[in-house]
C-alpha cells in the first residue's frame, strides 16, 4: 500500500474526494448536487486521460441496458414523481460506471481503487465516532444513510484490508480492519457481516489455492 500511495494522481484525488463524500455527507439535495459535480470532473479527466483507449466493456453495455429499462419503468410506475427523483441520476452514474471501469482496469489502480475506498471507509468512522453517540447502544449510521446501506459499505472495506493483508501482514493493517469491523458491527446489519464474512472467506481461500499452485 505505501508504493501505491507514492502513485496518487489528480484522478485519483478527485476520486476519493468522491468517495469520501460518498461515505460521510448525509442524503441533502444540494449536497447531491455537489457530489454529481465530483463525479463529473471525474468522468471528464478519465476521458482525457484514455481518449485513445477508452473502450465500451461489456458490463457497460447490460449496464445501459439496465439503465434503459429503468427509464421505461417510469411510464408503468404507481408513483411517476417518485420513480423520476430515482431514475434521473441513472445517466450521470452509467457515465461514472464506464470511467470508472476503463481507469481502474489499468495496471495498479485497481489496487489503488481499493486502498482509496478504504481511507474514505476511515474517513466515515471518524465522522460517526465525532456526530453519534457509539457508546449508547444504539445503531450508528443512520447520519449518513440507512444504516444497512452503511454497514454494506464498511463491509466491502473489511474486505479489500483482507485483500492487503494477504499481500503483506502489518500491525497498522489489523488496526485498521479491527476499526472498520467494530463499526461495521455497530451499524447491527446482519446482511453486511454476512458479506464480510462469506467475502473474505473466499478470498483467503482463492488465494492459499494460487499460492499452491505450482509454477
Amino acid at each position: 500500500m505505501e508504493k501505491l500511495i507514492s502513485k496518487i494522481t489528480i484522478i485519483d484525488l478527485v476520486f476519493f474526494t468522491l468517495l469520501a463524500m460518498f461515505f460521510t455527507v448525509p442524503e441533502h439535495p444540494v449536497l447531491s448536487l455537489v457530489a454529481n459535480a465530483v463525479a463529473a470532473m471525474f468522468c471528464i479527466l478519465v476521458l482525457m486521460d484514455t481518449r485513445e483507449n477508452f473502450t465500451i466493456h461489456s458490463v457497460s453495455v447490460i449496464y445501459a441496458v439496465f439503465s434503459f429499462l429503468c427509464f421505461v419503468s417510469y411510464f408503468y410506475s404507481i408513483n411517476p414523481d417518485a420513480s423520476m427523483r430515482r431514475i434521473k441520476s441513472i445517466p450521470l452514474l452509467l457515465i461514472l460506471f464506464c470511467a470508472g471501469l476503463n481507469y481502474f482496469s489499468r495496471g495498479e489502480n485497481l489496487q489503488k481503487f481499493m486502498m482509496m475506498y478504504v481511507g474514505a471507509a476511515l474517513l466515515s468512522c471518524g465522522y460517526l465516532f465525532l456526530t453519534e453517540n457509539i457508546f449508547s447502544g444504539e445503531t450508528v449510521g443512520w447520519t449518513i444513510s440507512n444504516t444497512n446501506i452503511v454497514g454494506t459499505r464498511f463491509a466491502f472495506a473489511v474486505v479489500f484490508m483482507v485483500y492487503f493483508l494477504l499481500q503483506k501482514v502489518k500491525l497498522w493493517k489489523w488496526l485498521i480492519a479491527a476499526v472498520l469491523v467494530v463499526f461495521l458491527f455497530l451499524t447491527a446489519s446482519r446482511s453486511s457481516v454476512f458479506i464480510m464474512t462469506i467475502s473474505s472467506a473466499l478470498l483467503v481461500i482463492i488465494t492459499f489455492r494460487q499460492k499452491r499452485k505450482p509454477i
